[in-house]
Order: C-alpha cells, then sequence, then structure tokens
C-alpha cells in the first residue's frame, strides 16, 4: 500500500501565524486558550519559559501581554482584558472573525 500525503498537511495558515508569533516573542507572555487542536504544539508552548497559558481573565494582570488564540475569545472576554490594560496580542484567524461578525449581525437582527 502507497500512502500519499497531502502537499496541505499541517496547521491553517491562522493557526500557523500564532504559533510563529508566540514562538518569535522574547519577552513573557500568556497566550489565552489553547492556540491549536494539537498536543504536540500545546506541550511545546507550556514547555517555554516565558509562555503561560490562561484560560480565564482573572489569570491576567494590567500590564501582561496576551495573544489572542486563532480560535478568538468572547466579547466579554476581550472586553475584561481591555479593563484590565493588558496588551492585546489579537491573532484571531481573519476567517474566524468574518464568522464572528456574521454571527452578531444575525444576533442584533434577532434582536430587533
Amino acid at each position: 500500500m502507497k500512502i500519499i500525503l497531502s502537499k496541505y498537511i499541517g496547521p491553517c495558515f491562522g493557526v500557523s501565524s500564532a504559533i510563529d508569533r508566540i514562538f518569535s516573542e522574547k519577552k513573557n507572555i500568556k497566550v489565552f486558550g489553547d492556540v491549536a487542536h494539537n498536543e504536540y504544539i500545546i506541550k511545546k508552548i507550556s514547555d517555554m519559559k516565558n509562555v503561560k497559558i490562561v484560560y480565564n481573565t482573572d489569570d491576567t494582570v494590567s500590564g501582561d501581554s496576551v495573544v489572542i488564540r486563532t480560535h478568538g475569545i468572547s466579547v466579554n472576554d476581550m472586553y475584561r482584558l481591555k479593563e484590565k490594560n493588558i496588551e492585546i496580542i489579537d491573532k484571531t484567524c481573519p476567517n474566524v472573525k468574518f464568522i464572528h461578525k456574521i454571527s452578531e449581525e444575525c444576533e442584533n437582527k434577532k434582536k430587533n
């Protein structure tokens, strides 16, 4: 049996962009949530000395630099981070942002 690997194997461009940014960062940063659905990548990020993965805005303090994962975060979490004067490094995939925008528009139409 012959196994053929697609030339497109690997993470999408949004995940690749977020991972590249995290791995190139020299200062201490926090990553809000898992950046990818890949245990190997999450483990590599978790092992970095200057990176901490957080899952709640309560795990951040004023002055932190926080990378927003490729999948984005809730509007409420984004508001809380901004309210705390956090440096936000938004690596939400543009395609995900587009879907969020459509969802928000649909929700607003339901309310009216």
